[in-house]
């Protein structure tokens, strides 16, 4: 259930703070700005509410998965990849809660794998990557 909620807080937060995120900051903030800011909510609650890191990170690609399916072009492909690169992004940060102690490294770990697949997705296919 912690994880549960972790990851809709997190897809609840970042539903509020990101569209201000990038007005302030365009493309840059898609790629680099919004990754952090998603994985610091997806781990960082998952982590004050003793929650799965993985779990919290899948949940929000869920949600985030369903948002595509209604605005992108892409439809199911993008939402598929929503999902996986959520899961993927929480499957680090678990893997770096294992080994290093606190948040720090988990939401690194998390936000460099967020950052690459943006920027693939962005340069690449032209799609809006967050």
């Amino acid at each position: 259930m912690e994880s549960l909620l972790a990851g809709v807080g997190a897809a609840v937060l970042a539903w509020l703070f990101n569209p201000r995120l990038l007005e302030r900051t365009g493309q840059w903030g898609v790629m680099f700005a919004a990754p952090l800011l998603e994985e610091v909510l997806k781990t960082g609650l998952a982590l004050l509410l003793g929650a799965s890191f993985w779990v919290s990170h899948l949940v929000f690609g869920v949600i985030e998965g369903i948002y595509d399916l209604k605005v992108s072009r892409f439809g199911l492909a993008a939402a598929a990849c929503s999902v996986a690169g959520h899961l993927l992004f929480g499957l680090a940060a678990t893997v770096l809660g294992k080994k290093v102690p606190g948040v720090i490294a988990p939401v690194a770990g998390g936000t460099v794998l967020h950052w690459l697949w943006n920027v693939f997705v962005l340069t690449r296919l032209g799609e809006r990557g967050d």
